[in-house]
């Protein structure tokens, strides 16, 4: 029996990559202590990215798998984070908070995804960025299981570490995409 050819391996691997995110966000009860910094700012982000596309899915005439998969995947004109928070913020899905902050969520997770480096949470670049994300100081206010916890599943008082405050604000800001209407 013969090897699979490569091009079909990277098939396979191509479909595992588009995998969506079901049965709500990954690690917004998960404790962050049992990931890496990066595992966290990488997972986050494209989760954000996922509820963005979503959003924008959702406002569009019902596209087939192939014509979605032609607009949002390999080269196509939404396939990158930085394309669709820009058309979203052009069909005013959002205001400007919420692009600025989609913008530096992005940022992080791209500093962490292509990082040749050690990078976390406490790099200088990565807690300066953080420290002005807006959403979390709000996040209180939409959300009611963004609380931290630990392996028990008990609450983890938050000591506004900027780990904490980067899922703080994927949370709010997946909370946010699925409003219609939102000047935020």
């Amino acid at each position: 029996m013969s090897a699979p050819k490569r091009s079909t391996l990277i098939k396979a691997l191509k479909k595992l990559a588009r995998r969506r995110f079901k049965d709500g966000a990954p690690g917004f009860s998960m404790t962050f202590t049992e990931h890496s910094d990066r595992a966290v700012a990488i997972i986050l982000g494209t989760y954000v990215e996922d509820k963005l596309r979503v959003r924008l899915e959702g406002e569009m005439m019902h596209l087939s798998e192939d014509e979605s998969r032609d607009l949002f995947e390999e080269r196509g004109p939404l396939a990158d984070f930085a394309a669709k928070v820009q058309i979203g913020y052009a069909m005013k899905l959002y205001g400007p908070r919420t692009k600025e902050e989609l913008g530096s969520i992005r940022e992080i997770r791209n500093a962490f995804a292509h990082s040749a480096g050690i990078i976390d949470f406490s790099t200088k670049e990565v807690s300066d960025l953080v420290g002005v994300l807006s959403f979390p100081q709000i996040a209180g206010t939409l959300l009611a299981d963004a609380t931290p916890r630990t392996e028990t599943g008990e609450e983890r008082k938050t000591e506004n570490r900027p780990i904490d405050l980067f899922g703080l604000s994927c949370a709010a800001l997946s909370n946010v995409l699925e409003l219609k209407n939102t000047s935020l």
